[in-house]
C-alpha cells in the first residue's frame, strides 16, 4: 500500500507543477481514479471482497496490527507536526516567501503529501471511503 501511496504523491506533484488545472481538481480526479482502480483490482484479485465494508468501512474487519500501524502512523503524524509546523504553515502562506527564507517548498509539500495519503490510505479500512 505504501508503493500505491508513493505512486499517487508523486503524480500529484507532477500534475500540480503546471497551472493549467488547479491543486484540488487534480487532486480529486487521482483519488476518484485511485479509488476505482482499487476497487478493481480487489474485485479481480479477491474471491471474498466485499465492496459494502469498502466504502463503508467495517470496523470488526480491523486486527490488531493494523491498530498497532494507526498507532504508529498518529505518533508520526504528531512528530511531524511538531518539527515542521512552522515551514508548512510558511508554504501554505507564501510560497514565494518560504522559498525566499530558504525552505525547500517541493520537498516539504511531498513530504506533507505522504503523510497525508498514508493516513487516509491506512484508515480506509476502519472509515471506509464515503466517510
Amino acid at each position: 500500500m505504501l508503493f500505491f501511496v508513493l505512486v499517487f504523491c508523486g503524480l500529484v506533484v507532477l500534475i500540480m507543477r503546471n497551472d493549467y488545472f488547479s491543486s484540488d481538481v487534480i487532486v480529486m480526479m487521482l483519488s476518484y481514479f485511485s479509488v476505482a482502480l482499487a476497487i478493481m483490482f480487489n474485485n479481480l484479485w479477491l474471491k471474498d471482497f466485499n465492496i459494502n465494508a469498502y466504502i463503508l468501512g467495517d470496523i470488526l474487519a480491523v486486527e490488531n496490527f493494523d491498530v498497532v500501524l494507526l498507532g504508529i502512523l498518529a505518533l508520526t503524524v504528531v512528530a511531524y507536526s511538531f518539527f515542521a509546523l512552522k515551514k508548512i504553515l510558511l508554504i501554505n502562506v507564501n510560497e514565494d516567501f518560504a522559498k525566499i527564507a530558504g525552505i525547500k517548498t517541493e520537498i516539504w509539500n511531498f513530504s506533507f503529501l505522504i503523510i497525508l495519503a498514508s493516513v487516509i490510505a491506512f484508515s480506509i479500512k476502519v472509515t471506509g471511503v464515503l466517510s
